[in-house]
């Protein structure tokens, strides 16, 4: 085989690498592109809550209509009292508020945890973070554990809303929260500023991302 044989042959070789490289970098980035936005996260703007703590929360868009759980129903509640007959188990809640993907902590935010009935909200906690933008975490009601252990058509968590607010930032309302006896759940709360945002944004509703199965 003379020199420039091999050279060529070289030269080939390259080329083919250089190709396969390229293919396998697009795969990735395909693949990162799929992967990027999770199923079932919708921010949305909302119309303002209403400044009565228990007052019928109407209009919130992002509700989660994609059909988490696995088949699983969430029972709709008349009644506050309703809903703790039904959730003698308690669990946990920590809310952290930051900004700037949680590098600096918002302090003196106000959070505001409720249950979602079936024609209203009910205002369960009201409060401030501390200087570390913490909440809680606060004692919420829960199903009894037994369910996540056997076949029901029953969800073996409690949803809850959660809204943090404060003067030069955009209120942040998280729906579908899930809290499990005997576990603590905790929340990152990302605050805009208002600044950001057009005037017209007062609030943004995410929707929580709930286990697919259990």
């Amino acid at each position: 085989m003379d020199d420039m044989s091999l050279k060529e042959m070289i030269e080939k070789y390259k080329r083919e690498l250089i190709e396969f490289s390229n293919a396998i970098k697009d795969k990735a980035v395909e693949m990162y592109e799929e992967e990027a936005v999770p199923t079932g996260y919708r921010p949305a703007q909302s119309m303002m809550t209403p400044e009565d703590p228990n007052s019928e929360i109407t209009q919130l868009e992002g509700t989660n209509t994609s059909g988490f759980n696995s088949g699983r129903k969430e029972k709709k509640y008349k009644t506050y009292d309703e809903f703790l007959r039904d959730n003698p188990s308690f669990g946990t809640l920590r809310i952290q508020a930051s900004i700037a993907n949680q590098a600096y902590p918002v302090a003196d935010a106000l959070v505001e945890v409720r249950k979602e009935l079936e024609n209203s909200s009910y205002l369960i906690y009201s409060g401030k973070t501390d200087e570390s933008g913490v909440y809680g975490p606060v004692r919420l009601n829960a199903p009894l554990k037994e369910i996540s252990e056997e076949f029901s058509d029953k969800i073996p968590f409690a949803n809850y809303l959660v809204t943090v607010k404060k003067d030069g930032f955009i209120t942040m309302v998280y729906r579908n929260l899930p809290v499990f006896p005997g576990v603590e759940s905790n929340q990152n709360v990302n605050m805009i500023p208002s600044n950001q945002v057009g005037s017209n944004v007062t609030s943004i509703v995410v929707d929580a991302l709930e286990p697919v199965d259990l």
